[in-house]
């Protein structure tokens, strides 16, 4: 039975390595090898000027379809689009976290003059916490300075 066993394992491995594998490229093409129209550009014999049909590169189309249709939806957006999130609205918005432009503007005269006053920067920072000023407006002035 053991016998039989191996004798069936040793005839699979022959088929399979033997008969189903092909041979290993030799690295050398024949003329037979290169037929143009055939859909694979054999290298040393064929190329794009020889063989344009088999060696030329393809291009993807829906690549380009699709890369120009965001350009178009791109450049409508940026030109043409007056609803909500338009372009002109949204670069136009400020970062800041101040309410108005007026309590900026008095915050950062606050904040000069009391550095003309050589008062320290902690101190002006814990004076302005308890007022109720924020942390962040706090260190945006003191950068934009």
């Amino acid at each position: 039975m053991k016998n039989k066993i191996f004798t069936i394992i040793v005839l699979f491995l022959f088929f399979t390595i033997f008969l189903f594998i092909k041979p290993p490229y030799t690295g050398y093409a024949t003329y037979e090898d290169a037929v143009c129209g055939d859909g694979i550009c054999t290298t040393p014999l064929e190329d794009d000027i020889t063989c344009p049909e088999d060696c030329m590169k393809k291009v993807n189309w829906w690549f380009v379809i699709i890369l120009l249709a965001f350009l178009i939806g791109g450049i409508y957006y940026l030109n043409f689009y007056k609803g909500k999130l338009s372009f002109k609205e949204v670069a136009s918005k400020k970062t800041t976290s101040f309410k108005s432009e007026s309590d900026e503007n008095n915050l950062r005269n606050y904040v000069r003059k009391s550095l003309d006053h050589r008062i320290p920067k902690s101190r002006i920072k814990n004076i302005l916490l308890a007022k109720g000023w924020s942390e962040k407006q706090i260190n945006h002035i003191f950068r934009t300075l």
